[in-house]
């Protein structure tokens, strides 16, 4: 009967230990079932065996072609008398320009770019130290602008 005893122990204790091995399995693929949210506009997702590494930003700044008109009042005083009068309109548009944002890692990375995995509006690198640096730019349309690569 103690040798029943001390089988069944060891047997449940197997049981246990593998469900709760496989339930960590479980977990672990499932954190990282969605994207992991690295900093405002970047992401890290878990994808087919690599990180899926996605920046976006967009130019919040007035958008190209917006056009802004000023015009000057001046009010003075002569001899006496108030004399207020307004300048001609003067109208600028706003030219073309592109905002960069940029990341790098601070430490070197055990994580090489996925060669041809790079898409999107702007670049990665991996510097001679190791590090990466990637970066994604915007131009000022109002649109939002995504870069993206995969590293493993």
């Amino acid at each position: 009967m103690k040798a029943f005893q001390i089988l069944l122990i060891v047997v449940v204790g197997i049981a246990l230990l593998v469900g709760s091995g496989l339930g960590f399995y479980w977990w672990s693929q499932e954190a990282f079932a969605a994207p992991v949210v690295l900093s405002e506009g970047l992401t890290a997702d878990w994808q087919d065996g690599s990180w899926l590494i996605t920046a976006t930003l967009t130019d919040t700044g007035s958008e190209q072609g917006t056009t802004i008109t000023f015009t000057a009042n001046v009010t003075y005083t002569r001899d006496g008398q108030q004399i207020s009068t307004d300048s001609e309109p003067v109208t600028l548009t706003v030219g073309a320009s592109e905002l960069t944002k940029q990341w790098t890692t601070t430490e070197p990375v055990s994580l090489s770019i996925v060669e041809g995995s790079a898409n999107g509006s702007g670049g990665c690198e991996q510097l001679p130290d190791g590090r990466l640096r990637w970066w994604v730019s915007a131009p000022n349309d109002g649109l939002e602008k995504t870069f993206s690569f995969r590293v493993r």
